[in-house]
């Protein structure tokens, strides 16, 4: 994943996830730095409203599913 910000574009790779109470917790490494993002129930919900109303959404996931090319490759 890529995180692009006015102080530069970092790369966001993600080791883990944690469920909290709060809500999901996506652990990794941003650049060099460890970073955690929290998606709190209403950011799901806002996020997966934004996928839904996406015209093609099933045709790009199925499309990237079974994909042949691996993490790291470009297309």
């Amino acid at each position: 994943m890529k995180v692009h910000s006015a102080v530069g574009e970092f790369n966001f790779d993600i080791t883990g996830i944690e469920l909290k109470p709060q809500g999901v917790v996506l652990v990794g490494t941003m650049g060099v730095w460890e970073a955690r993002t929290l998606m709190q129930p209403s950011d799901l919900r806002r996020l997966t409203g934004m996928l839904l109303k996406q015209p093609g959404l099933m045709r790009y996931l199925i499309r990237q599913l079974f994909s042949s090319n691996r993490k790291g490759e470009k297309r």
